[in-house]
Formats: structure tokens, C-alpha cells, sequence
């Protein structure tokens, strides 16, 4: 089994690492014609998405079965947050010539839920609808209230699945190893890491199929009321000028990152000092102290939480994010006990960094 994983993973890794390896070459030509190099720009963040995907997919994976996955619940309406996973679908069922139909429009029902988990699960489940149907097909998403539960149903009039695959269709790299079109490629991670979000939510999500070329029924059931836990770092948009008048240092010992950073930083309106050290960062906040910190944890030397510990006891109460490629709620946990105010995963979602930067910055 771990030769099968190690496989796929490997396999799903190099088509979006080989894309973009291409389309760099198309880019470092001068001679390429504007249209060629937009295009590359194009295929390249494309590429880097789908890579990214495909890491946090395993993360959430890797985080289920060792019991870590967790879900940060909050008032959401779930009528406006399946409306928008279906109009988010939209251009990959027109690609396809497949009607969407969506049922529930004007539903209102509030439930305690994490908002982003449950776009996840939907987004992943809308997905394989259309991937698994034909072109012409439909895909039909329905929501209704039955007794103390809200019940989302997503139909397709696709492939189907046999009866025999169906109670293991859950299950991580199922896909990969033939229970639904291999052809269609995928780790067949996204079932089985809804599954685990929607039972962290206290729910059920079941798969129906009447067997080959006769559809499936995809049907999650969630509790309209939950209990309420932290907030994760906030999600927003990032508009042209929304770090106007901001101070922020920027600490990372990895140049790239710290460059990028700098650049995207700046071109949202914020003044930014870039820091290769803890060191270099302190003499920064010694001559002039930002409104925000965005740190890196794993440095030399002295690592992002040895000097938040050192900059809170010395009474700095400079708001500071954990910028970092340690994800689970351990790490984050540990840099909430070290100082920081907010812990932000890599790869970056910049919208999301700046609209934490501006949150904590309210606060």
C-alpha cells in the first residue's frame, strides 16, 4: 500500500511540476510573443494551484487519521454558502455543456458550521459530479430542512458507480486504484477528507447509485445547531490599496518568499521592511517599530518563537503573525502560546493574510 501511495502521490505531482517547468522556459525567452508569455502566466498559476491542492489534500489527510483535523464553527448561512459553490462550479459545467440546477435559493437556514470546511466539502463533491458526467448531462443540487437537520443533496446523471464500490467510496486513494474512472486521474483523496469534515460537523454524508450510466446521489445531512469554537485566521479580498498607511516587517530567512512577500505587501498600499533574522528584525522594531509583524517560524538560529517569547517579555505588544509552512493546530497552538497573535499556514493565501493583517489590526 505505501508503494501504491507513494506512486500516485508522485504521479499527480508531476504533471503540475512539469507544466510549469515548461511554461518557465516560454517565459525566460525573449522572444516570446505577449500572448505566449500570458498564456505561461496562466498555465503556471494554474500549476502551482492544483500542487497546492494536492498538499493540502494529504495534510487534511494525514491530519484525519491521526485524529488533528479540526473544524473552527461560526454562525453560516448555508443557503448563501451552497449557492456560491454552485455558481463557483459554473464554468466547469459550461466547459462541459452540463446543466446546473439548484434548488434552495431562497433558503435561509443558519447553522453553527466552519464555513470554509464545508465550502471544501461541497466544492469537492460538485467537482465529481461534473468530472464523472457525460457532456449534456445535469448536475442538480437541492436544500431543505428535515426536522432538526439541513440536508444538501447533489445529483448528477453521470457514470454511476457499481454496487460493490459504493461502501468504499470514502475511502482515501480509492479513486486512484480503479473504484471510479481511472482515466479521470486524482488521488481520490476529496471524498474521504469530507467525510472526516462532515463528521467533525456531527454529520453524515452517503453516496447512492443505481449502478453503471445510472447517476449518483451524493447526500449530506448536518445538524442545524453546533457548538461554537475560536475563529480561524479571517477570509477576504485583497483590494489595491487595503494595507494604506501600514507599517509591516517582514521576517524570513527564505529570500524568495520574503521578496514576494515584500513586493505584494507593497503593491497593497503597506511600507514594508524586509528582515532575513530575528537578529536583523529586532534592530527594525528598535528604530522603527511597524504596526504588524509577519514572521517566519523555522529560521537559524534563533527561530520564530524563541524571538516572539524574547519581544513579548520584553512588553512588546506589536501584533505579529506565525507565517509558516507548520500547519496542524499544534503548531498553531504553539505559536499562539508563544506570543503570536494569529498563525497563518503556507502556501500563502495573500487575500487572507491581508484581510488578517487588517482584523488584527481593528482588534
Amino acid at each position: 500500500m505505501k508503494d501504491f501511495v507513494f506512486v500516485a502521490v508522485s504521479h499527480e505531482l508531476r504533471a503540475p511540476l512539469t507544466t510549469t517547468m515548461l511554461w518557465l522556459r516560454v517565459l525566460r525567452d525573449p522572444t516570446a510573443e505577449p500572448a505566449a508569455r500570458a498564456q505561461a502566466i496562466e498555465a503556471i498559476d494554474q500549476s502551482s494551484s492544483a500542487q497546492a491542492r494536492i498538499v493540502g489534500d494529504l495534510l487534511d489527510v494525514s491530519r484525519a487519521m491521526s485524529g488533528k483535523l479540526h473544524v473552527d464553527v461560526r454562525p453560516v448561512d448555508i443557503g448563501r454558502l451552497v449557492g456560491a459553490a454552485v455558481e463557483a462550479s459554473l464554468p466547469a459545467a459550461l466547459a462541459k455543456r452540463i446543466t446546473l440546477v439548484h434548488e434552495g435559493d431562497t433558503f435561509t437556514g443558519e447553522l453553527q458550521a466552519d464555513g470554509a470546511r464545508l465550502r471544501q466539502v461541497l466544492d469537492n463533491v460538485l467537482s465529481n459530479a461534473i468530472k464523472f458526467t457525460p457532456p449534456a448531462g445535469m448536475v442538480k443540487t437541492r436544500i431543505r430542512r428535515k426536522r432538526l437537520a439541513i440536508v444538501i443533496d447533489v445529483e448528477d446523471t453521470g457514470c454511476g458507480i457499481e454496487e460493490s464500490a459504493l461502501p468504499h467510496i470514502f475511502e482515501p486513494f480509492r479513486q486512484a486504484r480503479g473504484f471510479a474512472a481511472p482515466a479521470e486521474g486524482g488521488l481520490g483523496l476529496g471524498l474521504a477528507i469530507a467525510k472526516q469534515i462532515v463528521e467533525l460537523h456531527h454529520g453524515t454524508i452517503t453516496a447512492t447509485s443505481g449502478g453503471i450510466g445510472q447517476g449518483t446521489l451524493v447526500t449530506l445531512t448536518l445538524p442545524a445547531a453546533g457548538h461554537r469554537r475560536a475563529p480561524s485566521p479571517p477570509a477576504g479580498v485583497a483590494g489595491p490599496r487595503a494595507l494604506n498607511n501600514i507599517n509591516v516587517l517582514v521576517i524570513d530567512d527564505d529570500a524568495r518568499v520574503r521578496v514576494a512577500l515584500t513586493e505584494l505587501l507593497r503593491r497593497a498600499g503597506a511600507h514594508v521592511v524586509p528582515a532575513e533574522s530575528a537578529p536583523k528584525a529586532r534592530n527594525h522594531i528598535l528604530s522603527d517599530a511597524p504596526h504588524v509583524i509577519v514572521c517566519d517560524i523555522a529560521m537559524p538560529g534563533e527561530d520564530g518563537y524563541e524571538f516572539m517569547r524574547a519581544l513579548r517579555a520584553s512588553g512588546n505588544k506589536i501584533p505579529a503573525i506565525a507565517l509558516t509552512g507548520y500547519a496542524s493546530r499544534a503548531d498553531a497552538d504553539m505559536a499562539l502560546s508563544s506570543g503570536f497573535d494569529m498563525h497563518v499556514a503556507k502556501p500563502i493565501d495573500f487575500d487572507r493574510l491581508v484581510a488578517s493583517v487588517t482584523h488584527l489590526l481593528r482588534r
